[in-house]
Order: C-alpha cells, then structure tokens, then sequence
C-alpha cells in the first residue's frame, strides 16, 4: 500500500535547546534514479552562489553527475568583457568541485532566445566562451544552443509557440521537447560507451559539434 503519512521525530542534542532548523528532506522510491532539482525562473550563476547551504549540504546527496542548466541571464551580458560575465559561472563550478570533488558536472549552453522582438549575436558569444571555460575547467557539456537550432532559431521556437511571449521561458510543449533531447543525448552517450566509443572528438567549428 501506498504511504499516506510521514511522521518526523526531532530529539534534542542538548537540554538547552529550545528550537530546531528543518533545511528539507529527500525522499525516493527508486533504487535506480534519485533527481533533484534546484533553482527557479530569473536565477542565475550569481543567484547560486548566494545559497551558501546548497554548497554544505551537497555531499549529503553524493550525486553521481551535476547537470548546471543556468546562465540564460549571463548571456545577456556577453557584451562585456569574458572576465566579467563568465566569474559568476567559473566560482560555482569551482565551489562544486571543492564541495563533492567525485561528481561529473554536465553545463548546459543556453538556447538561442529573443530579446527587443530579435535575436541578439551575444547568444553564439556566449556559447563559444562557455565552450572554452568547459574545457578548461575540464568539465563536460551540452550544447542546447547549437542542438536547438543554434543562430536565429529562437524565431523558429517562437513561431511554433515553443515560447512563452517573452521570448526567454519555455512553454510547456517546448520544455518537453527539451527534456525528450536531453534524454536523448544521455541514452546516445550511453550506448557509444558500452560499445566501446569512449574517446569524444570535436570538430573546432562549433558549428560542426
């Protein structure tokens, strides 16, 4: 039977104490897949770093992989120098390393989006900075901007209403196909290692990866 009801016991560490701080709680019922999410619409790199507890408490999960899909507001400020608007983004994968050294961390490129009613050329910046920071850092990534249609495709997403009117969220149907991608990515990598394709070349055209 399914449960209806969770009971939660708090024992006192000392005879002084007086109240107690509940951070959350995880709760699973598989044994093959546990996912946890963190982080909301508007958040950033810099919004990340401010959860001082996410950092302390990482080790607690153990993750096997960290997939980092932020950095849609970081991409706007492209235009500035790369030593600005990529720190934000470099101090968390260094704060990542430090909290669960053993965990693959997976960065997600943001898409192409519409800003102002056009796209804007920052975007591909972005992307090609990004790229450069993952493989110095020696970490993985995906590239959702290029799979996603890459340059100008926002119009694309937007005119079969993949978009919120915005022009920067996801509507339900393209956070879907979104999703159907990623799993698609994750299952194809799979399969390239277990039958023995464990050395990844990229093309330095990024337009070719």
């Amino acid at each position: 039977p399914a449960t209806k009801e969770i009971q939660i016991t708090c024992k006192k560490s000392n005879s002084l104490q007086q109240r107690f701080i509940l951070w959350g709680t995880s709760l699973t019922n598989s044994a093959n897949l546990q996912f946890h999410s963190v982080g909301m619409r508007g958040s950033g790199y810099s919004d990340l770093l401010r959860l001082e507890k996410f950092f302390e408490q990482l080790p607690l999960i153990n993750p096997d992989i960290i997939l980092l899909d932020f950095g849609l507001y970081e991409n706007y400020r492209a235009q500035e120098s790369e030593s600005i608007y990529l720190r934000p983004f470099k101090d968390c994968i260094a704060k990542i390393k430090l909290s669960i050294p053993s965990a693959n961390i997976i960065v997600c490129i943001p898409q192409d989006c519409i800003r102002g009613g056009r796209t804007l050329a920052t975007f591909e910046k972005f992307e090609q900075a990004v790229i450069n920071l993952c493989k110095t850092e020696r970490v993985a990534y995906y590239d959702w901007f290029r799979v996603a249609g890459g340059k100008y495709s926002a119009q694309y997403w937007a005119d079969y209403q993949l978009f919120k009117p915005d022009g920067l969220h996801l509507e339900e149907a393209g956070e879907s196909l979104k999703t159907q991608c990623y799993v698609s990515a994750f299952q194809q990598t799979q399969n390239r290692y277990m039958n023995g394709y464990r050395q990844f070349s990229l093309p330095q055209d990024s337009s070719k990866r």
